[in-house]
């Protein structure tokens, strides 16, 4: 099945979601401009298709079907009144035959909603920006909500986890059932699941995390509440600042 994704544009950002299906298989948060959030998706799936944003394709489409019916009726209208032109004439053979053929044409003309549909045709991307699974555009809008400071919870969005580590997956699992606003340590969710001594791999599990949002690595700290590593762009300024959003750590003031 084929992966597909998208750039949305969040608070903090154009962040980017590829799917298969109904799950997500990655995520990405702001790389400072769409074009590196498209890259980076598209480094990460080279094969995905790009699904553009549907709210511009639906006016786009709109626009030429509402032209096409506009069209049709003007061709209706003009071909009424070639008939109704013609048979004003008292008719000859020939002329009768010139009747009869405007006739066929006109009732040739289809209905303007037919051919509306006939002509507008949608590209496969606008297709499938139509059909986005309503998991993923509810998990799109939740990403957004959570960036702009909202409290909410992204665990029932659904990922596809092929090709990612048993370990990592476990740890992930522990991750998404932290909630906005609060924080673990690597060796927190190490003991939780049932390894003490595994802090360091759940530290590598979170920089390799496929789904950064969703799965909220940022709200995993380092020994003591200290910051840890960010893989994302921006690093752990990137990571402070979500935090500072969820309301999880204050805002700290800048000497500007």
């Amino acid at each position: 099945m084929t992966v597909r994704f998208t750039v949305f544009e969040t608070p903090i950002g154009p962040c980017g979601v590829a799917w298969r299906g109904e799950l997500l298989v990655g995520t990405t948060l702001p790389e400072g401009s769409a074009e590196r959030t498209r890259a980076r998706l598209l480094a990460q799936f080279p094969e995905a298709v790009e699904v553009p944003g549907t709210e511009f394709e639906r006016v786009r489409v709109a626009e030429a079907a509402r032209s096409v019916k506009a069209t049709v009726r003007m061709r209706v209208a003009e071909a009424a009144r070639s008939v109704e032109a013609a048979v004003r004439v008292v008719p000859g053979a020939a002329q009768v035959a010139e009747v009869g053929q405007v006739a066929v044409e006109a009732a040739r003309v289809p209905d303007a909603a037919q051919v509306a549909a006939e002509a507008v045709r949608v590209p496969d991307a606008v297709r499938e920006a139509e059909r986005m699974p309503d998991a993923v555009r509810a998990a799109v809008t939740g990403i957004v909500a959570l960036l702009g400071g909202e409290r909410r919870d992204l665990a029932e969005v659904g990922l596809d986890f092929r090709g990612v580590p048993e370990f990592n997956r476990r740890a992930y699992e522990v991750a998404r059932t932290v909630s906005p606003g609060r924080t673990v340590t690597y060796g927190d969710i190490a003991h939780r699941l049932g390894t003490p001594g595994a802090a360091q791999a759940v530290g590598q599990a979170m920089g390799h995390n496929p789904f950064p949002i969703v799965v909220p690595c940022h709200r995993v700290l380092a020994a003591g509440g200290q910051d840890g590593g960010f893989s994302a762009h921006g690093g752990v300024r990137t990571k402070r600042a979500m935090l500072v959003i969820e309301g999880a750590i204050a805002d700290e003031p800048t000497l500007f």
